[in-house]
This record gives structure tokens, sequence and C-alpha cells, in this order.
């Protein structure tokens, strides 16, 4: 009876030290990074190659470069065939193509980071196991949060759907002559409501009231901001995000899956009017 437990506490030290590995290899390479175009090209380079010595002690560990996800695989395309491509087909590949590149590829390994903190099961009376939101991710929902309040007060002003003069209040007082682009702020809170809009569905499903008390109200601020942009792009891009994290996390039955494609149906309808 024994066995288990030790299995499992032996998991999680393991996945501690991994993740520890992850935080180190994080903090050193996001100055060079993050800034790749002010940083020097080979220290830039170096720290790219750096990124891949989580996924071998990973790999080494625990047998695998990561947890079993639904994204593992796109995820790779995308960072070792599309960002190499990216810079192949551009036509300026050091000026504009590597500091994005750069910075991707540091997201994509602090994603695996997240992914791969180590869970804290916890026991229910009746002997039923729940897993726990690691700290990661908290932080994550906590930023999302951030952008949704900060969002409206520093973006344009727009007219497509209707007009909120308000908008882009806290960029007048700054002084900016051009706030932060609608699309953009768009794009940076489509990468938190597909996420948010999962995990409080799940909340709801396995009726965890105080975990869903917290993501409600934060899934509503999100969409909030995001229908403030106004941006079309951004609210299909959501809708199809949340349906697809709700299809890979939750595996509805057939009757549930045709009354949400139809319901993303009429709202892509709708915003494509």
């Amino acid at each position: 009876m024994d066995k288990p437990l030790a299995n499992r506490l032996e998991s999680r030290a393991v996945f501690l030290r991994t993740s520890a590995v992850d935080v180190v290899v994080l903090a050193l390479t996001a100055p060079f990074l993050l800034a790749a175009g002010w940083a020097p090209r080979s220290l830039s380079l170096a720290a790219l190659a750096l990124l891949a010595v989580p996924f071998v002690v990973r790999r080494g560990r625990t047998g695998r470069f990561a947890r079993p996800m639904a994204l593992n695989w796109p995820v790779t395309v995308l960072g070792l065939v599309f960002l190499p491509a990216a810079m192949l087909l551009s036509p300026a590949p050091w000026a504009v193509s590597w500091p994005r590149a750069a910075t991707l590829a540091w997201s994509i390994v602090l994603f695996y980071a997240v992914a791969n903190w180590p869970a804290r099961p916890r026991v229910h009376r009746h002997g039923r196991q729940a897993t726990r939101l690691s700290g990661p991710t908290w932080g994550f929902l906590a930023l999302g949060g951030v952008v949704a309040v900060l969002a409206p007060l520093v973006m344009r002003s727009v007219d497509k759907l209707f007009f909120l003069p308000q908008t882009g209040w806290l960029a007048t007082r700054l002084g900016w002559q051009h706030a932060l682009p609608t699309n953009e702020v768009a794009g940076v809170l489509t990468l938190f409501i597909p996420f948010t809009v999962a995990l409080a569905a799940a909340a709801w499903w396995t009726q965890r009231r105080r975990l869903l008390a917290a993501l409600a109200p934060l899934t509503l601020l999100l969409l909030a901001a995001l229908a403030l942009t106004q941006s079309r792009t951004g609210l299909m891009a959501s809708a199809v995000g949340a349906l697809l994290a709700l299809l890979l996390g939750a595996r509805p039955r057939r009757k549930t899956l045709v009354i949400g494609l139809g319901a993303v149906a009429l709202i892509l309808a709708a915003v494509a009017l």
C-alpha cells in the first residue's frame, strides 16, 4: 500500500528538480532572447541553444521530453519547422524575424515549464482526488487579469461595432500619441481566453465551486476586454480556441458537441456580418 504513495512522492521530487532547471535556464536566457534585437547575436544564439537543456534533462530523468499533451506535436512543429522556415524565407531575417523568433522560442520553453510543473493532488473526504492548479498556472491567470484590466485603458479607440470614447484613457494621460493597436491587444487576450474558459468549464463540470468562483469573474473580465477591442480576428480566434480547448479537455457527447458548434457558428456569423 505504501509503494504507490512512494512512487508519487518520488515522481514529484523528480519533477521539482527538472522544474528548477527550467527556471534557471529561462532566467539565464531571458535577457538575450527577449531583447534579441539589442543583444549580441553570438550570445543570443548561445542562449537559444541553451533552451534545449530542460528537455534533455527531463528526458534523462523521466524518460520523456514533456508530459503527454495534445499540444506537444503542434508546438514541436511550430518550433522546429515553422520558426526556421520563417528565418529562411524572411527578406530581413536578422533585422525583423530573428527578434520575434527568439521571443517565441523562449515562450515555448516557458509554456513547457508551466505545463510540467509538479501537480499537487488533493484527496477529498470520499477518497476522490482532484489536481490543484500549480503556482505558475495561477501566475499566468493573474497576468491575464492584469492584461484584461489594462487593455481598455491603453488601446486605441475604434468605431467598428460601437464607439466608446473612454477607451485609451490611460494612454492619453501618459501622453502616448498612438495608443496600442486593438488587434495586437486582442492577440494577447487570445492567449488567455481559451485556457481560462477551459479551466472554468472544468471547474463547473467537476463541481469545484471555489475554483469556479475565482475563474468565472476572470473569464468574464477577459471576454469584456476582448469585446472592447472590437477585433473580429481576435473574436474568431478566441471562439475557435475555446472550442478546441473544450473538445480536447472534455471530449463531450455528440449532442453537446453539436450545440457547441452551432453556438460558435452563430458567433462567427454575427462577427463576420
